[in-house]
């Protein structure tokens, strides 16, 4: 006979997983702020083109898009190229990450610097400052790394990267200020919070480690929309987002990006770079690696394994 007395078998609450749907709301959202504000910049322009044909006396009903095209093109040329276009659109794109992910974490019933990771990282004592060089160096040489692949593989570089190392180049010093804000400081905050904070924690806990990592690192390369662009961010996505896991913060991943985009624009600037040919690629890369492999190791050694 079963013992009426016996205590019920405990049976362990279940516990909710983590929402993902409000993940991709975000993204979306995220993604299609710049988008609109492009398409704003695009249809003010084609307005433009019109006036111009109607103080030409031409009636913009019976206007040929074969003629009016060349005008628009020339109107979007002088304006993406114009001094401060590029600082301010990375400044709108970056305050829409980080926007949506600091008014999603506020909605969150987790504090705010738990949700998105800000809270100071595992290490302890001296090891913090091998742990932040070895993060840096890290996410630089990913940087020089997977240039050089691009280099030795395709060549050149993309027409919309290119184009930005033109704008780099040539803009005037008080804007080129203004750009290194908005590349080198602005960029890696908002992006971080968004992808490494907002959205990689949520995919870790919902999906484990490395799922959330490499789901994260895909939909980073997708906001950067240039297919070489995005593959190059996205690797380099893969490591902040492995320094983020491991050292439980994206403190580190901020100053590894931060740094990189530092040294990547003031290189741009000053034509660093300009060795060329497959030897120094070959070295690069091995060099580059090389250092990766080494900030993984001190990295791993320096943190203690995530719960």
């Amino acid at each position: 006979m079963p013992d009426l007395l016996a205590p019920d078998p405990v049976v362990a609450p279940k516990v909710a997983r983590p929402r993902v749907w409000t993940l991709a709301v975000a993204f979306l959202v995220a993604f299609v702020v710049p988008l609109f504000a492009g398409a704003v910049v695009g249809f003010s322009v084609a307005m433009s083109a019109t006036f111009e044909s109607i103080k030409a006396g031409i009636d913009p009903g019976i206007v040929d898009p074969a003629i009016l095209s060349p005008t628009v093109e020339r109107e979007i040329a002088a304006l993406t190229t114009a001094p401060g276009f590029t600082a301010a659109f990375s400044m709108v794109t970056s305050a829409s990450f980080a926007g949506i992910a600091l008014l999603a974490a506020h909605l969150s019933p987790e504090r705010l610097v738990r949700r998105l990771a800000l809270g100071p990282t595992r290490w302890v004592g001296a090891r913090a400052g091998a742990g932040y060089a070895a993060a840096m160096l890290g996410a630089l040489a990913i940087g020089v790394g997977t240039d050089a692949v691009v280099r030795l593989v395709f060549g050149q570089y993309s027409a919309t990267i290119l184009a930005t190392a033109e704008v780099i180049r040539a803009e005037p010093m008080p804007w080129f200020l203004l750009l290194v804000m908005a590349i080198a400081a602005a960029a890696p905050l908002g992006e971080e919070l968004f992808f490494r904070g907002y959205l990689q924690t949520r995919l870790v806990a919902r999906f484990g480690r490395w799922a959330g990592i490499v789901v994260t690192s895909i939909l980073f390369g997708i906001a950067h929309v240039d297919p070489m662009h995005a593959a190059l961010a996205g690797l380099g996505a893969l490591f902040l987002g492995w320094v983020a896991v491991r050292t439980g913060s994206i403190r580190p991943a901020i100053a590894g990006h931060v740094f990189n985009n530092a040294i990547s624009v003031a290189g741009n600037r000053m034509s660093a770079f300009e060795l060329e040919g497959p030897v120094v690629e070959v070295v690069l890369l091995v060099v580059s690696t090389l250092v990766v492999v080494g900030a993984c190791v001190v990295i791993a050694r320096v943190s203690p394994r995530p719960d």
